[in-house]
């Protein structure tokens, strides 16, 4: 996949409402009632009752993939209620998303966090659709979460973030990160029963 052809793919974006989105190279509206997702009144509240989240007198910015779902809206809740300034990203990999972006819709509205969508389903054939079948066909057994959260979900999150300003990117995975020497590690979740992190396993430490 060229870069040129990437770039072109990454760039056909949408946005779920209506609300102008602040920052370099940002789409155009997200909140249907036309509120700016960074300009709601509780964004109002002062940077000293907001700690941890501030650099230089400026909010620091979460980019956080939505998929529509529980875990991930709850990401964006968590984030945006400890002060954080939120914006969604939502992937189209396949035509079967209606439900999905009728709740993330949903979501955005009562969160008033803007959210961008990104058409990736083109990519999602070629770098996980395509070599799923081809390990198939030779007899092995391919996961193919592994390779989206690699090669497209968690790329495409931070090549956005770095376009929009957002020092960090989140998601609503279940894993935890362990501190050792210096070094942070992958480590599995505190509730094994919902533990992801074998999907997360090949997201290399810096991109």
């Amino acid at each position: 996949h060229s870069g040129a052809k990437r770039d072109r793919c990454l760039e056909a974006t949408a946005t779920v409402g209506g609300g102008d989105i602040d920052g370099p190279q940002c789409p155009r509206r997200v909140d249907r009632a036309g509120r700016c997702g960074h300009r709601d009144e509780r964004d109002k509240t002062s940077l000293q009752e907001r700690p941890g989240v501030s650099d230089g007198g400026r909010l620091l910015i979460a980019l956080v993939g939505m998929s529509g779902g529980v875990d991930s809206s709850t990401a964006a809740l968590l984030l945006k209620e400890a002060g954080w300034e939120v914006i969604g990203l939502h992937l189209i990999i396949s035509p079967w998303q209606e439900e999905a972006r009728r709740r993330l819709e949903y979501v955005a509205d009562m969160l008033k966090v803007p959210v961008l969508e990104i058409d990736a389903s083109g990519l999602f054939d070629e770098l996980v659709v395509e070599p799923f079948l081809d390990a198939y066909r030779k007899g092995f057994t391919p996961n193919p979460c592994v390779l989206c959260n690699e090669r497209l979900k968690f790329a495409i999150l931070t090549s956005q973030a770095e376009k929009l300003g957002a020092k960090y990117v989140a998601t609503g995975h279940y894993a935890s990160i362990m501190e050792k020497d210096g070094d942070l590690f992958l480590a599995r979740a505190k509730d094994r029963s919902k533990d992801q992190s074998y999907v997360l396993y090949r997201l290399p430490r810096s991109w």
